[in-house]
């Protein structure tokens, strides 16, 4: 019963994520560049900001799946931490790997990526949730590690280093002027 309750709920945040990532990729143009939109939405196209997008789409399904799957509060943090750490990771490694070998990006192989990385990351989570041993081992590092994901959010989009993760296909970055 707990295994079916968890896959449903993997199932459902995957959905919400996608679902939410695509309405967070437009959200700031759509609000005419509302500095609330840029907390969690896109403000460019940089690699950075679709990790942004993705990263908080995942972890704002955190509430709601802890409410579906009924998981231990800790148990469920860790796994979820381990998701989009994977997320950050696998998306960035796979779009430099792919980009730079074709000497340029292409739309639908960047949002077949979202979408299959994202997947795993709920497949990764999922597994860590019926099978983690001992998860308040990693509870604190998890709790740092999500700190320090989202402060690095929060205080990136604004601030950019200018180094090619950040920077925009047109050679801008961080918050355009509107």
């Amino acid at each position: 019963m707990k295994s079916k309750r968890i896959v449903k709920s993997e199932i459902f945040g995957l959905v919400f994520s996608v679902i939410l990532s695509v309405i967070l990729h437009e959200v700031f143009k759509f609000t005419a560049g509302a500095r609330i939109a840029a907390v969690f939405g896109g403000v460019n196209e940089s690699v950075w900001e679709h990790l942004k997008i993705l990263s908080f789409a995942y972890l704002l399904w955190i509430p709601f799946g802890l409410f579906i799957s009924k998981i231990e509060f800790k148990r469920y943090l860790v796994a979820k931490t381990f998701g989009v750490v994977f997320i950050i990771l696998s998306v960035t490694f796979f779009f430099y790997i792919y980009s730079g070998i074709l000497g340029k990006s292409l739309l639908w192989v960047d949002i077949l990526t979202a979408v299959v990385c994202t997947a795993l990351a709920y497949f990764i989570s999922a597994r860590l949730c019926l099978y983690l041993r001992n998860p308040d081992k990693y509870f604190w590092v998890c709790v740092f590690l999500l700190i320090l994901i989202i402060t690095a959010f929060l205080c990136f989009t604004p601030n950019p280093p200018r180094i090619g993760l950040f920077r925009d296909p047109s050679g801008s970055y961080g918050i355009p002027s509107v």
